[in-house]
């Protein structure tokens, strides 16, 4: 089992193509393009699969760290902009989850992508200078859940938080309204000290 305090390092088909001769020096914006989103949708495939947030390298990618966090957004973007529902809503919803930071290191550069609430602070790199380390705060799981449930909830199914190891406080609570006006506006919420309950 995994380290639950080791963000994963992911590179998937991140690998700069040679450019062959004779083709065209200027590109514009080679980064919104279905090949270049392709590239990167098993990081986001996972991302939606395992709340664990992610690093991607740009050594041995061929990429500026730069050019990393142009092609991540920019992938994100034309799969939101052009995939069929439902796959789109969830790439909708995972945008909507995630934060992407661009990270300049001498000897780790890359894309940090990590969920919203999701992290209390950054650490230092861990000794083997592979991975970073993080601690997420409660309420970045069940917020994770919360959304993973109301994409498939039918009519009068039910979400019980179970008892939580922190007291709610009243940014959790408006969160809850909001996420429900925006996915599931008939949803009802109880909201108590240290649990909830969602009815769809």
């Amino acid at each position: 089992m995994e380290d639950d305090n080791t963000i994963d390092i992911v590179i998937g088909k991140l690998q700069k193509p040679e450019r062959k001769t004779g083709s065209p020096l200027k590109v514009n914006r080679s980064t919104y393009t279905e090949i270049s989103a392709e590239s990167v949708k098993p990081i986001l495939d996972k991302l939606m699969n395992d709340p664990t947030d992610v690093f991607v390298p740009s050594k041995g990618s061929g990429y500026t760290y730069r050019t990393l966090y142009c092609k991540i957004n920019d992938a994100l973007k034309w799969l939101m902009q052009n995939t069929d529902d439902p796959e789109r809503s969830e790439y909708c919803l995972l945008r909507s989850q995630i934060s992407i930071r661009a990270i300049e290191d001498p000897d780790n550069s890359g894309v940090l992508i990590y969920f919203k609430e999701g992290m209390r602070k950054l650490r230092q790199k861990s000794g083997d200078g592979r991975s970073l380390e993080f601690a997420t705060t409660d309420s970045g799981k069940w917020r994770h859940d919360v959304i993973r449930w109301l994409k498939n909830a039918k009519d009068g199914d039910m979400f019980e938080s179970g008892t939580l190891e922190e007291f709610l406080t009243e940014q959790d609570e408006a969160w809850i309204l909001q996420t429900l006006a925006g996915i599931a506006p008939d949803a009802e919420s109880v909201v108590k000290e240290k649990s909830f309950r969602i009815i769809r």
